[in-house]
């Protein structure tokens, strides 16, 4: 009888073993993701987590995330979700998405849930249908803060949150933050002038990576602060390294573009479409890329690398793939269509001047702006901040180059012109509207 209730024993530990979570998370899915200190996962519609560091522990240690491993308020202010569908974790912040399609919004260091999300007004918040990936973002105090293109430091004071999305067509990556109204209005540029088509998307410190079918890979840091929309930071489009005390907190623009990744060769394995970013550190370099294959003995594991590093290492897990392997390089190429235009319009200045604002394609930053009148056509450099497509009302800048100032010397109407709307600086700062016909307006400000 003995014997009986000790093989009873033993067969429940085991069954109560196998209610819990196991292995070692490595690449982020909608289903488990990691920090620089947690590991969490969702397992029968109920959130689980462990320190990172006991992630290679021959003991799995997993536990529900607080009492019921569901989004709750300890006050009542909402009614937690039957189970949790998707999560995504980053720095200090946790997204879980319930049943109801509510998101729910945690801090590791409170572990205080919200349901609400955005300023003024907060609301709820739920992911738009048919979306391709999702991915939070928290850059705070790990990262530190961030370099702009300029190699100009800016460290953090609050942390900034933004959650990142991938519309159904891979073409447009829309992002949400909890300083701005409860919607996903805001829109970033994707590389190729928003004709990459991504596959899937992952975030980490406010640094994109995105994958598409044919393999090529992009990163770019983008945020609603580091992309010059934050109405309470100084910018300037004057480029160069600000190490005096007037003008250590003005940060430069444009922000920097999409980085090119090198590709995976054939020669090293193949790769599926499941990728990861996470932060290592302080600063932009301090991120790790990851991206879900296998060997050319077919032994499945990841590739990674340094974001800013050339050569892609294999690490073995033997786990199965989240998702099927690409096409081999080369035989994929589905980029969208070209969203450039051409918009007319004037410059108000002292004098009204016929300008013409060549690809234009907001919310990629640079255009180039045509001012003509009877005595010839010249073209500036043109920047803007436009947040999405549906912009009208947008700043921005011109920049004077040498050419055209060489130029001016040898026509006094572009020297007028250049007189009278730069001054003797290298940047004019501009205010563009466009109407309802498209016509644009360019003022000083």
């Amino acid at each position: 009888m003995r014997y009986f209730l000790i093989l009873c024993f033993l067969a429940s530990a085991v069954c109560g073993h196998a209610t819990e979570p196991s292995g070692q998370i490595f690449i982020k899915s909608a289903t488990q993701s990691f920090t620089h200190e947690y590991e969490v996962t969702v397992y029968d519609g109920k959130i689980w987590h462990r320190s990172g560091a006991e992630a290679a522990a021959p003991v799995v240690k997993w536990k529900l995330l607080g009492k019921t491993g569901l989004p709750h308020s300890p006050i009542g202010r909402f009614r937690p979700p039957e189970t949790v569908s998707e999560i995504s974790a980053d720095g200090d912040n946790l997204i879980a998405v319930g049943n109801d399609g509510v998101i729910y919004y945690m801090k590791w260091s409170t572990r205080r849930w919200t349901n609400q999300w955005g300023m003024p007004v907060s609301r709820k918040l739920r992911l738009p249908p048919n979306i391709r990936s999702w991915a939070i973002s928290h850059r705070g105090p790990l990262s530190g803060g961030y370099s702009d293109i300029d190699g100009n430091f800016h460290p953090i004071s609050v942390g900034v949150t933004t959650l990142y999305i991938l519309s159904g067509d891979g073409l447009t990556i829309r992002y949400a933050d909890p300083w701005l109204p409860a919607d996903f209005s805001q829109e970033i540029c994707t590389p190729l002038r928003n004709r990459f088509r991504a596959r899937a998307l992952a975030a980490s410190a406010s640094t994109l990576f995105i994958i598409n079918d044919a393999g090529q890979m992009y990163t770019r840091l983008a945020d609603f602060d580091s992309m010059g929309h934050n109405p309470f930071l100084a910018y300037s489009y004057d480029r160069k390294l600000r190490d005096n005390r007037k003008e250590k907190n003005v940060r430069t623009l444009p922000p920097e573009e999409w980085k090119k990744q090198p590709s995976i060769d054939t020669h090293q394995g193949r790769i599926t479409s499941a990728i990861t970013i996470f932060q290592t550190g302080r600063g932009n370099d301090a991120r790790e890329l990851r991206v879900e294959g296998v060997n050319r003995q077919g032994i499945s594991g990841f590739f990674s690398k340094p974001i800013h590093g050339q050569a892609w290492r294999f690490t073995e897990t033997g786990l199965p793939l989240q998702k099927p392997l690409l096409p081999p390089p080369g035989r994929i190429e589905d980029n969208g269509p070209n969203r450039d235009r051409t918009l007319l319009g004037v410059w108000s200045a002292a004098e009204d001047y016929n300008i013409k604002i060549k690809n234009f394609n907001p919310p990629c930053h640079e255009a180039a702006l045509a001012v003509f009148s009877g005595a010839g056509e010249w073209e500036f450099p043109l920047f803007i901040t436009a947040s999405s497509q549906a912009d009208r009302r947008m700043k921005g800048a011109v920049l004077l180059d040498e050419k055209t100032r060489e130029k001016a010397t040898e026509n006094k109407t572009l020297q007028a012109f250049i007189e009278t709307v730069f001054g003797g600086n290298r940047v004019a700062n501009i205010r563009v509207t466009i109407d309802s016909s498209d016509k644009v307006l360019i003022e000083a400000r």
